[in-house]
């Protein structure tokens, strides 16, 4: 049993550094560095070096994504730390994790092709 805490301990590390990865996602999120309106809400001071607006709208899908994946990570780790407390044996919990990596493949496999459908 004192090995499994260990992994529940990680588990929630993880959840926990997730937790704060959604904070940081949102705050990049609020933040339009082109936004005309506001001209203390900016780093550059040269309206050339202002990016595109397909570069901004990369940048907001692709944290739309790795927000999508943060959710999925959590998810994963809070799936893992209840089958490693309710498993009886190690065979039990090896099948959950198995099981748990082959859907996130599929899962990543789903999102390069719809990010190739996009482009």
């Amino acid at each position: 049993m004192g090995g499994t805490t260990i992994y529940v301990t990680a588990l929630d590390n993880i959840v926990s550094v997730n937790s704060l990865y959604a904070f940081a996602v949102f705050v990049g999120l609020s933040w339009n560095p082109i936004d005309s309106r506001n001209t203390t809400n900016t780093l550059i001071s040269n309206p050339a070096c202002a990016p595109l607006l397909r570069l901004v709208e990369n940048i907001i899908t692709f944290q739309v994504y790795s927000f999508s994946f943060f959710l999925f990570s959590t998810l994963l780790a809070l799936s893992l730390k209840q089958s490693i407390r309710i498993s009886t044996t190690f065979q039990m919990t090896l099948m959950a994790i198995l099981s748990f990596a082959y859907s996130g493949r599929q899962e990543v496999k789903r999102l390069e092709r719809k990010q190739r459908d996009f482009e």
